[in-house]
């Protein structure tokens, strides 16, 4: 019955069926490990548990190993791996700061340079996704790979057995984001930028085409903006636009002050359901500002096209950058946004579905204190509400990717409002 349980749970993983060990673990490479977190008690029955994590650490490579810990929302003794256990936490489903890849890489090199005979062993929960997104930027860190798209299928091809390694195209995106930075030689650092207005390319297909869009935008789990606009069919105070006709329409949502923003930054889009009060989670991405400036060559050149069908059709990549008048714009293709790129069936987005935001070089985030707007201002505009919005925490929508994910997955989106 366990061993089912872990088959069950493992998925498409590779495991490792040697030596009497059963374990949801991949030598990516002979000194660089990828496995699922090493769990005790019940949990220990269908994930690895830590037990046998230790014992066949022990045992293969004694002495010489050093675990890496990605999990932001569970945690284990140290004690039980000789304390050699490092944390660079995120949460499931999200990429990481960006700044926090290339101290996770130097602390890697650092352990793996010491000794010929060390190993490093990565996992999140899963061991997949987040894993995988800090091992492909290792990979490039070390120069294995000189593209994002060669490190990403020679991870899934070494980690699945169909291909599919990291698939939620945020986390893809960070790890080209982590190939920029090697390939150019530069060190990140903060760059801020405002933003002005975001268009829909064609209109996702809720409510039998009457979507009625709303989105919010988090920098880490501090709300920045809330805006819940009213969509028009004809033009409405440069609030909403919308053009009949399903790969005719868009949709305009025009800030009324451009909004701040800098570093890494997370877009939820919603659906506000008129009949029953509750709001359906569309699509979610996050970008980073450092990447948002006119001065960014991008898209890189083509890498070498991968060998075999792994996950480039995925997408997931930077996005298409450009300079119009006076803006720079970012244009995410549907298979860049997370849940959207699930659609296969063009159900609720058409296959053209876009999204393209307007940015200008800009300073850091203000005081929030000192730019709250009196209760009401923004509501009376027309829908723009909460620009500096007083709750601090983020709202509990998960983005759910069924190939990432374990055991007892939820996937609802709905929630009451």
């Amino acid at each position: 019955m366990a061993k089912v349980l872990k088959g069950m749970v493992s998925k498409n993983k590779r495991r490792h069926q040697e030596d009497g060990f059963n374990l949801d673990l991949t030598y990516i490479c002979p000194n660089i490990m990828a496995m699922g977190y090493p769990a005790e008690k019940w949990e220990g029955v269908y994930r690895n548990n830590i037990d046998d994590v230790c014992r066949f650490l022990e045992k293969k490579h004694k002495d010489h190993y050093k675990i890496y810990n990605l999990c932001a929302e569970r945690h284990y003794d140290a004690a039980k791996f000789q304390k050699r256990v490092a944390e660079y936490p995120f949460d499931d489903h999200n990429p990481p700061k960006l700044g926090l890849i290339p101290t996770f890489c130097a602390d890697m090199d650092h352990w793996l340079g010491q000794n010929s005979k060390n190993v490093a062993a990565i996992h999140c929960k899963a061991g997949k996704g987040r894993t995988g997104l800090m091992i492909c930027a290792y990979l490039l860190h070390n120069r294995r790979f000189s593209s994002a798209l060669e490190a990403l299928d020679f991870y899934a091809q070494a980690r699945t057995h169909d291909k599919k390694g990291v698939t939620i195209p945020s986390q893809r995106r960070y790890v080209h984001y982590y190939s920029y930075l090697v390939n150019h030689n530069m060190t990140y650092e903060a760059r801020p930028v405002l933003l002005h207005h975001i268009c829909f390319h064609t209109l996702p297909m809720f409510s039998s085409g009457n979507c009625a869009p709303s989105f919010v935008v988090y920098k880490e789990h501090l709300k920045l903006l809330t805006w819940e606009g009213q969509m028009q069919r004809e033009n409405a105070d440069r609030e909403g636009e919308r053009i009949r006709g399903r790969d005719c329409m868009q949709f305009l949502c025009y800030l009324r002050s451009p909004l701040p923003l800098c570093d890494d930054v997370k877009f939820e889009f919603y659906h506000k359901h008129q009949l029953v009060l509750a709001k359906e989670k569309m699509f979610q991405f996050w970008i980073n500002t450092f990447f948002l400036h006119a001065d960014v060559i991008w898209p890189l050149p083509p890498p070498p096209k991968p060998h075999g069908p792994a996950t480039s059709p995925a997408a997931g990549g930077p996005g298409e950058l450009a300079c119009e008048g006076e803006y720079v714009t970012l244009t995410l293709a549907k298979a860049d946004l997370d849940k959207a790129n699930k659609d296969k069936a063009n159900r609720y987005f058409s296959p053209n579905f876009k999204v393209k935001l307007y940015f200008t070089e800009g300073s850091e985030l203000p005081p929030r204190h000192s730019q709250a707007p009196a209760k009401g201002d923004r509501e009376s505009e027309g829908g723009e509400s909460g620009i500096w919005d007083n709750s601090t925490q983020e709202e509990d929508y998960n983005y759910s990717d069924s190939s990432d994910s374990d055991l007892g997955t939820n996937d609802d989106d709905v929630v009451k409002v």
